[in-house]
């Protein structure tokens, strides 16, 4: 819901306030943090799959794997051109299906492999531009495909916190990833667009805080599980509905972006998602009738 939000308010507008900005460079906005709670939450869905299997290798698991693949890489195909420019361009679909495979290998290993694994690449990144390569700025988003790894601590965070929410764990999980925050910190600021370890560390903190919270305080809703459980489907309405608007804003304006005050493309942004969840409402209707 966040990223439909953020995505849909950046569009229709050029003048936001920085509550409302996101991806804006040498800053930390609350919007950077959707994209990374979008993927810890894909991890914990992961870790739920691969519990459903007492082997890695069972053929249902991977025809699972296979069939979540197939429809974000056909997303990916419809959407990328809207929200990157480029077909197959790097977006928040195309990155979490990129990052599945090394995820779901990851949680059926030990929790202390997971572990080494996210540190691992946290030195990663401090290291390779000692050895010359430049890791960021780049002018793909979200680093493009070379970036995706220095995001996957994040989902396999989201596994872990999976397996500490189960064993009822989860404060001993807020307490470690604070410490981890806190070190990183000190070794740089968290920022989203160069993909800092203090930015992915920061986000695993926050869905660990985010999880807490819809466990203590009994958060939900029937049309808020319903989005989460046709998350996909969303993300692809809200790109497909919004392209009308998009080519008006090209085509007239010569920019990507309109020019509604803030105050317009907030109600504007919460109007398309009530039209995209109407719209997806009425699908399932249509399909229920055609079963029928």
């Amino acid at each position: 819901m966040g990223m439909f939000f953020y995505s849909v308010v950046g569009t229709l507008s050029r003048s936001l306030p920085a509550i409302l900005e996101h991806n804006v460079a040498g800053r930390l906005r609350l919007g950077d943090f959707v994209l990374s709670l979008f993927l810890f939450s894909s991890g914990m869905s992961l870790a739920i799959l691969r519990s459903r299997y007492d082997m890695l290798w069972r053929l249902p698991l991977w025809k699972s794997i296979a069939k979540r693949l197939g429809l974000m890489l056909f997303a990916s195909a419809i959407i990328t051109p809207f929200s990157t420019g480029t077909f197959g361009g790097m977006d928040e679909v195309m990155l979490n299906a990129a990052l599945t495979i090394p995820t779901l290998l990851l949680a059926s290993v030990g929790v202390t492999t997971n572990i080494v694994v996210i540190m691992s690449i946290a030195l990663l990144y401090y290291t390779l531009p000692y050895l010359g390569v430049t890791i960021v700025p780049s002018l793909e988003y979200l680093g493009g495909y070379k970036g995706a790894i220095f995001f996957l601590p994040v989902v396999v965070a989201g596994t872990l916190v999976c397996h500490s929410w189960r064993e009822r764990a989860l404060r001993h999980t807020y307490s470690w990833a604070l410490v981890t925050v806190g070190t990183l910190a000190l070794l740089d600021a968290p920022d989203k667009l160069l993909l800092t370890p203090s930015f992915m560390a920061l986000s695993c903190l926050l869905g660990t805080l985010t999880l807490y919270s819809l466990g203590r305080f009994s958060i939900g809703n029937s049309w808020m599980e319903y989005c989460g459980r046709h998350s996909l489907r969303m993300w692809c309405l809200m790109f497909v509905l919004l392209a009308p608007l998009r080519l008006y804003a090209e085509t007239k304006l010569h920019a990507r972006q309109l020019t509604f005050e803030p105050w317009a493309a907030v109600a504007i942004a919460l109007l398309w998602m009530g039209i995209s969840y109407a719209f997806s409402r009425g699908w399932d209707h249509l399909g229920n009738l055609g079963r029928r």
